[in-house]
């Protein structure tokens, strides 16, 4: 074998496995992609869950400093503190009797 022979067939092998590789590429290279895009959308939508839960907790802290603030005012005034949503408002308005 001569060294134009040994080239040949060192030409043709690389050919050969740089199509091998070209087609194992097209064939499983797409479905990395899609995984690699839903991975970074799972991502995003990760993210924007973590900012709404931040935004909720913030409403929350608000609320619940307006409603010690409603408390401490209805004291100012005399008024007893009542439990928001308790069954002893409800209790109180049906022991009450009617035409009060």
């Amino acid at each position: 074998m001569d060294l134009g022979s040994v080239i040949v067939v060192l030409a043709s092998i690389g050919s050969v496995t740089g199509i091998v590789a070209m087609l194992i590429d097209k064939r499983f290279g797409g479905r990395d992609k899609r995984l690699e895009a839903e991975r970074l959308l799972i991502e995003q939508q990760l993210a924007m869950q973590a900012q709404r839960l931040i935004e909720l907790e913030r409403h929350n802290d608000q609320l619940e400093q307006a409603l010690a603030w409603h408390r401490r005012l209805a004291e100012a005034q005399g008024e007893p503190a009542r439990s928001l949503g308790g069954l002893g408002d409800v209790e109180h308005a049906l022991r009450a009797p009617i035409g009060r």
